[in-house]
């Protein structure tokens, strides 16, 4: 599949196989435990679920489980990241509930309002066009549908990770200005969290 327009992701090779790793570390589950319970509290089965920036499975693999004629659509820059996540998908028996896509997040190909529920986590602050890829997932998502954002606060921590990032990264987020690219995105109810060094943002079509 062609991938459109876009930054061209750094997830690859062996630093792709690293940040896998890291990603999918024991600690960072615990500390996500909250996050888990909210995305599976209300999952209806047969739901549509696109994972924006899947990275190797992180949350793809946690949520997958869950459904049962639903399925997880994997949506994922990096052809390295998405070959480690269909093999684990395959180990553990989850192929027929996970798509792996291979698409910028701000062009996913994906037909209006087909999806039920988004999730971004740490994808945003990565991206130079951050406002796009917000229209992208409100067309995306059918009305009624709800989106998490898991994604940096704007902090002294936040600024300094992004000195690993491409220049033209958008970086971390203050919780107000959040709010408001959401909202400029044609999305309701929103609501920003602040936890930690972290935003968590909920909202629905």
């Amino acid at each position: 599949m062609a991938i459109m327009a876009e930054p061209i992701t750094k997830w690859t090779g062996a630093r792709a196989r690293r940040a896998g790793r890291h990603f999918d570390r024991a600690q960072r589950r615990r500390q996500d435990a909250a996050l888990f319970d909210l995305l599976l509290r209300d999952l209806d089965g047969a739901a549509t679920v696109l994972d924006a920036g899947a990275g190797t499975g992180y949350l793809t693999l946690a949520l997958a489980p869950a459904l049962t004629t639903g399925r997880v659509i994997a949506l994922e820059l990096s052809a390295d990241m998405l070959r480690q996540l269909e093999q684990r998908a395959a180990a553990a028996g989850l192929q027929q509930r996970v798509v792996a896509r291979q698409a910028p997040a701000s062009a996913s190909g994906l037909a209006d309002g087909s999806v039920d529920l988004i999730i971004s986590h740490s994808l945003l602050h990565e991206l130079q066009d951050v406002d796009a890829t917000l229209r992208e997932f409100a067309r995306v998502l059918r009305p009624g549908g709800r989106m998490v954002v898991v994604d940096f606060r704007d902090t002294w921590i936040g600024r300094l990770m992004m000195l690993w990032h491409p220049r033209g990264a958008h970086g971390p987020f203050s919780a107000d200005g959040l709010a408001r690219a959401l909202e400029a995105a044609g999305l309701r109810e929103v609501t920003v969290r602040i936890q930690g060094e972290r935003l968590l943002a909920l909202a629905r079509r």
